[in-house]
């Protein structure tokens, strides 16, 4: 809705380009009508599905895991979801108001990712309504993996809901929505649009990040890592944290999980001149909701 260089910001005074009536505005006070967190806002005032990957490019480097957008064009939905998919990103999507529930699944099956998901409500009067948002200010914060997004209650989303055939037909294409039930607004369905679900993908990068993340800190914070078996204790140390860690959030069970690393003298004798410790695996089950 505006032209806005990369900020971050914790409300949206920070943000003095969007004023009340634009969408881009009604979308990031969603965001933070759920929480109290840092946001980081990027816009641009006309854009098109052909330039959307160049201008993501400017931010790929930047700090964040969650896209969400007030743009509902499909292709520029599409563009998004590419980019997104392609960086290792979650995008939070929401799809138009106008068209037929089975428009909106065919938008989910074109983009078929785990890394994106869609969020339909059927508008309030003439106004889009930006439940992916609301959503994604709601979840985001949370633990990875530690909670579902179904059955949610984002702030501030008008009680207005699709009839119930359409309902069912967007949740069986892979479409999360807006429902009413016992009299309550809350998300429906919780899938990426895969039908994948979006806490078990965001808890499978937290895995991925942190055990990154504990193996480098080993070889950053030691003078060198030893190729014996104390080297192969403290990597498996290093793997048995983050496991532990992610039990405690939920995302896997540890006494269903197995590491093994190789001992050193089983390495390849290549892997060894290259001071590589290949074969390590982990093996686990993730605990689901």
């Amino acid at each position: 809705s505006a032209t806005i260089a990369y900020k971050e910001v914790n409300d949206p005074s920070g943000v003095s380009e969007l004023t009340s009536l634009l969408p881009g505005r009604k979308a990031l006070d969603l965001i933070f009508a759920q929480n109290k967190q840092d946001v980081a806002v990027f816009g641009e005032e006309s854009i098109t599905h052909t330039s959307i990957s160049s201008k993501l490019d400017e931010i790929a480097d930047k700090d964040f895991f969650f896209i969400v957008t007030n743009i509902v064009e499909s292709q520029a939905l599409k563009a998004i979801a590419t980019w997104a998919t392609a960086h290792d990103k979650i995008a939070i999507l929401p799809v138009a108001k106008e068209g037929t529930a089975s428009s909106k699944v065919e938008i989910a099956n074109a983009i078929n990712s785990s890394n994106v998901a869609l969020y339909a409500h059927p508008g309030d009067s003439d106004n889009e309504v930006f439940l992916n948002c609301g959503i994604a200010g709601l979840m985001s914060p949370k633990p990875a993996g530690s909670a579902t997004w179904a059955l949610k209650s984002p702030n501030l989303i008008p009680k207005s809901y699709f009839k119930l055939a359409d309902e069912n037909t967007l949740i069986a294409g892979n479409v999360n929505v807006w429902a009413n039930e016992l009299g309550r607004g809350i998300t429906k369905g919780g899938k990426t649009t895969d039908g994948s679900y979006v806490d078990i993908t965001q808890g499978k990068y937290w895995l991925k990040n942190k055990l990154v993340t504990e193996l480098a800190l080993l070889l950053m914070n030691r003078d060198k890592l030893p190729f014996n078996m104390e080297g192969k204790t403290l990597i498996t140390e290093a793997i048995e944290k983050v496991v532990t860690a992610g039990d405690r959030q939920g995302i896997i069970i540890r006494d269903e999980t197995k590491i093994f690393v190789p001992d050193p003298l089983e390495l390849l004798t290549n892997d060894r001149a290259r001071r590589e410790w290949n074969g390590i695996k982990i093996e686990t089950r993730i605990a689901g909701a």
